[in-house]
Order: C-alpha cells, then structure tokens, then sequence
C-alpha cells in the first residue's frame, strides 16, 4: 500500500506522528536533551513531567482497550511499556508501576522527593539507579528510550497493512479533540 492508497484514518495518524509528534514532542526532547548537566538546575523534573505526559498519552492512544479511561495513567504506562507491543525494551514491563507510583504520582505531584529522586545520569547508566535506600529515574534514559518507541510507533503505522492501529490512534484523537472542544464551550458559556 502506497501513501496515496492509505486510508484517511492511517493519513491522519501520520500526519499527527510526522507534524505535532515530530515538531513539537520530540524537538521539544531534543532541546531538553542539550541542557547542560549539573548538580542543580538541569531541568530533570520538568523533562520527566513531559516525558510522563507524552507515555500517557501515546498509552491512551494506543490501548486496545474498548474503552480506555485517560485518567487511568498506570494503565496506559503499563499498555505503552508492555513487552507484548515492543515499543520499549522489555526492562519497562517490570518496571512500569515503579515509574508511575514513585515517580509519577509520587514525586511529581510533590516536586521534591520523599523516597525517590529524578536526575540527568546519562543514557548509559540504567533507567533506575539504586541511591542509599532510595532510587532515583535517570530521565536521560527515559527520553532515549521514548523517541526510540514513538519512531516504532511510527514504522509501525506506516509500514503494517493492518491499520487497525492507526483506526484505532485516529479515533482516539477525534474523542480528545471532542472533549476539548465540549469543555472549551461549557467554560465560555
């Protein structure tokens, strides 16, 4: 199937992937990615916070769930980060529910730690770095790892001639759009 037989469906999925994905995710990865590390400072916390939103929201997108709950965060961690779907390396089966109880829910509803720390280690040391009694996210690894999945996200949607992927991205789109559109006009009124 060429470009020009996809569906429309499969058409828009790659638009969104080559246009909002491509511009504004991962530039956005990019640039966060060229912060200079340092103790302090080193924007570890808002960049997880970002790559948290982007996870839940690419688990929403592309959970084969009949009827996915977008507020049902460890949910769609656990969907995106599944081995089954192959987007991340497998490590993120197991390790899903630790990212989003500690780090997600944990600390970025807090900012500042309690039991858990977020830092720039570099994408060679590991996602979870063991630190005296406690565990910190190497958000360098998490971002390596996201842009990986979102480009097999990609691959996969235009590649496969099973666009039940791309049909089911497509309407999961139309169903956020709809509600921003229903709350945009409940909140003018």
């Amino acid at each position: 199937m060429t470009d020009s037989e996809n569906s429309p469906a499969k058409e828009r999925v790659l638009q969104f992937l080559d246009n909002e994905v491509t511009m504004y995710i991962l530039n956005d990865i990019e640039t966060l990615n060229k912060v200079e590390r340092t103790m302090s400072g080193n924007c570890a916390v808002p960049f997880a916070m970002m790559l948290f939103a982007v996870i839940d929201l690419f688990g929403y997108l592309i959970r084969d769930d009949k009827n996915p709950r977008k507020t049902d965060t460890l949910g769609n961690f656990r969907h995106f980060m599944s081995e089954k779907n192959g987007f991340f390396p497998k490590d993120y089966t197991k390790d899903h529910a630790k990212i989003v109880k500690i780090f997600r829910h944990g600390l970025i509803h807090q900012f500042f730690p309690k039991a858990s720390g977020i830092c720039r280690a570099g994408a060679k040391n590991p996602l979870i770095i063991p630190a005296e009694g406690s565990i910190n996210l190497n958000v360098d690894v998490l971002s390596k790892d996201l842009v990986a999945a979102l480009k097999k996200v990609r691959q996969f949607c235009s590649t496969t001639h099973n666009d039940m992927l791309a049909e089911r991205i497509n309407s999961r789109l139309d169903r956020l759009a709809k509600e921003d559109y229903v709350t945009f006009g409940s909140l003018e009124n």
